[in-house]
C-alpha cells in the first residue's frame, strides 16, 4: 500500500471512530449498579450539552428496569431533534444570548412541573453556554461583554469557568439549588482533558467554594473596564450570601456524580483501531502542555516529535485536548484550532533543519474536531504532509500568511486536505494524530 493510500485509510479511521462511536459499553459498566433498583418513573431527566440527545438515548437503552422512556425528559442542545417523550429546547453555543436565558427559564419550569420526582442530570461539553443567567448583581450587557472576552481570551478552560461560576445563577450548583429534588444523579461526558470531570459545564450540579484571592487575581488579567465592577461583586455581602445559600441547599441533598465517558475513553478506541490497521507502528499517547504563548506549546510538541524520530521506528502519536488560539478579530479568516494546528506544526517541522528530507517525507499531521465542526469553517479539521508542502510555491511564506490571517481552513480546503464538516454526536475537544513511517 502506498504512503498516500495509508494516509487516506488513517483519515477514514479517524472519521469512522468519531462518527459512529458506541457509548453503550461505557454506560453499562459505570451505571448499571447505580440504576439497577431505580424505577425510571421516580425520576425526571434534564440533559444539557452537545451530546444531550445521545446521552438520553444511551441512558434509556441501558436502564435495567424497563419503561425508561416514561421518564419526563428535557433536552437543551444546540439543535432540535425529534425524540419520544422529550421536551426539547434549542439554545446557542458558544455565545451567551437570550436563548441561554430562555433555557434557564424552561429548566426552572420543567423542574417545578415535576417537583415531586428525583432528578437525573446528563451533562456534556458545550453546556456552559446553552443554559445561563447572570447574577442580579451584574447587568446582562456587561455579563455578555465579559463572556465574549473569555471566549476570545485564550485562557485555559479552568480559569474561564472560574469566572463564569462566580457570576452565574446556573453554575457552581445553581441549577440543583433551584430544584426541589432531594436525590440527584449526575452523569457526565467530560470534554475536559484532565481528571476534573466535575468542572464540565462549570458545575451546575455541585457547589465548590471559590477562593476570593484566586478570583481577584484572574480579574486583574481582564480588561480595565471590567475590574471595578467585578471587584465590587466578589467582595460584596450579597455575593457571599448567595453562595452560602447554595452551599447549605446542596449539602441537604443526596448527590451522586459519575463520569460515564471521557476523552481518554474515545482516544483509547481510536488507538486500538489504528493499532489493528497499522500493526508495525507504535501507538503513543501524549498530552500537550497548554502555554499562554501558542508557539511555546507548539515547540513542546515539535521537540517531542524530534525525540521520537531519533529512534527511527514507525509511530503514530495521538493527543487530545485543545490548544486555544488568541484571535485578532481584524484579520479573522476561516478556520479553527484544528486547521491552525495542522498548518502551524507542519510549517515548523517541514522547514526545520533538524530533519533530513527523507525524514520529512515520512511525517504527516492530522487534527479533527470531535464535534465535527472546526471553528467558523465548513470543515472538521484537516491534514498535511511533506508532499503538499513541496507542491506549494514559497510554501513557508504562504503558510505563514494564512496563519497570520487565521485563514488556515481556506488553504487546506483549496488543497483538498480538509475533513468534511459533519454531525458526530461527540464533543471531546480535538484529536491530533502525527505519523512517522506509516
Amino acid at each position: 500500500m502506498s504512503h498516500i493510500a495509508k494516509l487516506k485509510e488513517l483519515n477514514q479511521i479517524i472519521q469512522d471512530v468519531i462518527g459512529s462511536f458506541d457509548r453503550e459499553p461505557f454506560y453499562k459498566k459505570k451505571l448499571s449498579h447505580i440504576l439497577k433498583d431505580e424505577d425510571p418513573r421516580d425520576y425526571k431527566v434534564i440533559a444539557i450539552g452537545k451530546n444531550a440527545y445521545e446521552q438520553v438515548e444511551t441512558l434509556r437503552s441501558i436502564w435495567p428496569i424497563k419503561n425508561a422512556e416514561l421518564t419526563p425528559t428535557l433536552v437543551i442542545a444546540p439543535f432540535l431533534k425529534e425524540m419520544e417523550k422529550v421536551v426539547a429546547k434549542k439554545s446557542c453555543h458558544p455565545d451567551f444570548t437570550d436563548e441561554s436565558i430562555e433555557s434557564w427559564e424552561v429548566a426552572l419550569k420543567f423542574m417545578r412541573d415535576h417537583d415531586e420526582t428525583r432528578l437525573i442530570l446528563l451533562i456534556s461539553g458545550g453546556s456552559s453556554a446553552l443554559i445561563e443567567n447572570p447574577l442580579p448583581l451584574i447587568e446582562r450587557e456587561v455579563f455578555k461583554e465579559i463572556w465574549d472576552f473569555l471566549i476570545q481570551s485564550g485562557w485555559e478552560i479552568f480559569d474561564v469557568n472560574t469566572i463564569r461560576m462566580a457570576l452565574s445563577l446556573v453554575k457552581n450548583g445553581g441549577l440543583v439549588h433551584q430544584s426541589l429534588s432531594t436525590k440527584i444523579l449526575t452523569f457526565i461526558e467530560s470534554d475536559i482533558p484532565s481528571e476534573d470531570y466535575l468542572s464540565v459545564g462549570s458545575r451546575p450540579f455541585l457547589y465548590q467554594e471559590q477562593s476570593r484571592e484566586n478570583l481577584l487575581a484572574l480579574v486583574e488579567k481582564m480588561p480595565t473596564k471590567f475590574k471595578k465592577k467585578l471587584r465590587f461583586i466578589i467582595n460584596s455581602n450579597e455575593w457571599n450570601r448567595f453562595n452560602e445559600e447554595k452551599r447549605i441547599s446542596l449539602n441537604s441533598r443526596e448527590i451522586t456524580t459519575r463520569c460515564v465517558l471521557n476523552q481518554k475513553d474515545v482516544l483509547s478506541v481510536l488507538g486500538n483501531s489504528l493499532r489493528k490497521s497499522f500493526p508495525k507502528s507504535t501507538i503513543k499517547f501524549f498530552d500537550i502542555e497548554v502555554k499562554e504563548n501558542y508557539k511555546e506549546s507548539l515547540r513542546i510538541v515539535e521537540n517531542y516529535i524530534f525525540q521520537c524520530i531519533e529512534e527511527e521506528n514507525p509511530f503514530v502519536l495521538i493527543s487530545g485536548g485543545e490548544l486555544p488560539v488568541n484571535l485578532a478579530a481584524a484579520r479573522y479568516g476561516y478556520g479553527g484550532r484544528n486547521s491552525h494546528f495542522v498548518l502551524a506544526l507542519s510549517k515548523e517541522l517541514f522547514s526545520s533543519e533538524k530533519l533530513s528530507i527523507e525524514q520529512k517525507r515520512r511525517i504527516s499531521v492530522h487534527s479533527f474536531a470531535t464535534d465535527g465542526a472546526d471553528g467558523n469553517s465548513q470543515n472538521a479539521g484537516g491534514w498535511f504532509n511533506f508532499k503538499e508542502y513541496l507542491d506549494l510555491d514559497k510554501s513557508e511564506e504562504i503558510i505563514e500568511d494564512y496563519l497570520f490571517r487565521f485563514d488556515s481552513a481556506t488553504l487546506l480546503e483549496k488543497l483538498g486536505l480538509s475533513f468534511p464538516k459533519r454531525f458526530t454526536g461527540l464533543n471531546f475537544m480535538d484529536f491530533r494524530v502525527i505519523t512517522y513511517k506509516l
